[in-house]
C-alpha cells in the first residue's frame, strides 16, 4: 500500500501543470517547419543519389558479364 501511495503521490507531481515564464515567438514555427523540409528533401536527394550509385554499379557489373566478341546480335 505505501508503494501505491508513492506511485500516485509521483505521478500527481510530474502530471500537475506548472505555472511556466515560457515564450516562443512567431519566428520559432517558421523555423521548426524551414528545419523540417530541408531534413525531408535532404533525405530524398540522398536517397535519390544512393540508388543513382547502385544502377550505376549493377549496369557496370551487367555490362562486364558480356562478351564483347560475341556474334549474339548478327
Amino acid at each position: 500500500m505505501p508503494f501505491n501511495l508513492l506511485l500516485l503521490t509521483l505521478a500527481v507531481l510530474f502530471l500537475a501543470p506548472l505555472p511556466t515564464q515560457a515564450y516562443i515567438d512567431p519566428g520559432t514555427g517558421s523555423y521548426f517547419f524551414q528545419m523540417l523540409f530541408g531534413l525531408i528533401f535532404g533525405g530524398l536527394v540522398a536517397v535519390k543519389i544512393f540508388f543513382r550509385h547502385l544502377k550505376t554499379f549493377f549496369s557496370k557489373l551487367v555490362s562486364k558479364r558480356k562478351d564483347p566478341n560475341s556474334d549474339d546480335a548478327a
